[in-house]
């Protein structure tokens, strides 16, 4: 699997598109112990979390693909 995003990119978990709610890209790396993408998020004032790059279309989307 080849990962599109990259860091600065601004994407949107669980479906929330609230302003409130901008998760941005800090880092991605791959975890060859579990052999999947890791996508490391920025909420801003609401902190951080990771998602999976093989969840793209069910836990999470491109902000571009929102609109």
């Amino acid at each position: 699997m080849v990962l599109t995003v990259k860091t600065g990119d601004r994407i949107i978990v669980h479906g929330n598109t609230q302003p409130y709610a901008k998760a941005f890209v800090s880092n991605t790396y791959w975890d060859s112990i579990e052999h999947r993408w890791i996508i490391e998020l920025d909420w801003e004032c609401g902190g951080k979390s990771k998602v999976y790059g093989h969840d793209e279309g069910k836990v999470w989307y491109r902000y571009g693909d929102a609109n």
